[in-house]
């Protein structure tokens, strides 16, 4: 009697721990699934360095020193006022169409805007202050030709430190960099000048970037072009 007892109850006392068993393993699954869950959580606060944005495209400006009514513009002043000159030929610097190349008492001043007879002579996009020429008497039209490719000044960031740097068109004779011809002369706000950029801007990349040394540096490094000023 004793021994059927004992046979027909052990199949369902093995059961309890057979159940045991699985809880158990089901509960180190779902512990191990949060703790997986959890890690990668807290892995990305500590690595999130938000969302990461689209490259900025390279900004492209022209200049337009009077208003509507003949003034300068608000952020130019007249530094300089001269009586009577001429414009015959188109900018050499510039590659705005309106812009214009002007002589005067032996001065030449390049690029230059016009309104009716006055024109304003800017020495760089960033400089309030311009040279105004109040009777122009040879004007020459706007050009028909197709613009050329160089801006006449530049804003780049450098490619080491990421600092921003003002590049102003040089003209005559100048050195090379890489085998291109050094277009701008390039400068931290009104500092002295630290750097070339030449050749002609990467149109491909966004933003466009130019070749780009430092004076003090025995490389020639890609910079990236924040604006450009035709």
């Amino acid at each position: 009697m004793t021994d059927a007892a004992d046979s027909e109850s052990s199949p369902s006392g093995s059961a309890a721990p057979r159940k045991h068993a699985v809880w158990k393993w089901l509960a180190g699954v779902v512990a191990a699934v949060i703790s997986g869950v959890l890690v990668a959580w807290l892995s990305g606060l500590l690595n999130d360095d938000g969302p990461s944005n689209p490259p900025s495209p390279t900004s492209k400006r022209y200049i337009l020193p009077f208003a509507e009514n003949g003034n300068l513009q608000p952020k130019y002043r007249a530094a300089r006022k001269v009586q009577t000159g001429e414009c015959p030929t188109n900018s050499v610097f510039s590659a705005d169409p309106e812009a214009l190349r002007c002589v005067t008492a032996g001065e030449l001043f390049d690029p230059c805007w016009s309104h009716a007879l006055t024109v304003a002579c800017l020495r760089s996009p960033w400089d309030p202050e311009v040279t105004v020429i109040s009777k122009v008497t040879a004007h020459a039209p706007p050009s028909s030709e197709k613009p050329k490719p160089e801006p006449w000044a530049l804003e780049i960031k450098t490619p080491k430190g990421g600092v921003t740097l003002r590049c102003s068109f040089a003209g005559g004779a100048t050195s090379t960099v890489a085998n291109q011809r050094v277009n701008w002369r390039c400068q931290k706000g009104t500092g002295p000048l630290i750097g070339s950029a030449a050749g002609e801007p990467d149109r491909s990349t966004k933003p466009w970037t130019i070749l780009y040394k430092e004076d003090d540096d025995a490389e020639v490094r890609q910079a990236d072009i924040l604006t450009v000023w035709y």
